[in-house]
C-alpha cells in the first residue's frame, strides 16, 4: 500500500505555490519538481540531518494542514544540477493521493 516504503515522484504543477495552493510555501519553487515521500520519522530525521550540516533549503521545514486532513512536513532543495526537490511526509499517509482541496477553500 500507499504507507510502506518510500515514493518519488515527478509533479507539474500549473500554478504552485501561487493561486491553486491552498496554503503557499513559496514563489521560489518552480512548477516542475521531484518530490520523494518519506515515513514520518525518516523524514524529521533526514531534515534534522541536512540542519546540521547547514544543508541551504529553498523552502525550510515546515508542517502544512496541521490537524487537518493532508496534515504533512515538507521541505525543498535543489540538486546539484539545479532541480527542485522536495521531501515530504504525510501523518496518514495512506491518503497520499486523495484530492481534498475543496475542503481548505
Amino acid at each position: 500500500g500507499v504507507g510502506r516504503g518510500n515514493r518519488i515522484a515527478h509533479s507539474r504543477m500549473p500554478l504552485f505555490g501561487r493561486d491553486h495552493d491552498p496554503q503557499p510555501l513559496t514563489n521560489r519553487v518552480e512548477r516542475m519538481f521531484r518530490a520523494v515521500v518519506l515515513p514520518w520519522a525518516e523524514h524529521e530525521a533526514l531534515a534534522t540531518r541536512l540542519e546540521a550540516a547547514s544543508i541551504e533549503f529553498v523552502v525550510a521545514p515546515v508542517t502544512r494542514f496541521a490537524g487537518r486532513v493532508g496534515e504533512q512536513r515538507t521541505f525543498f532543495l535543489k540538486d546539484p544540477c539545479g532541480n527542485f526537490l522536495e521531501f515530504k511526509t504525510l501523518r496518514e499517509p495512506e491518503r497520499l493521493f486523495e484530492s481534498d482541496l475543496e475542503r481548505y477553500a
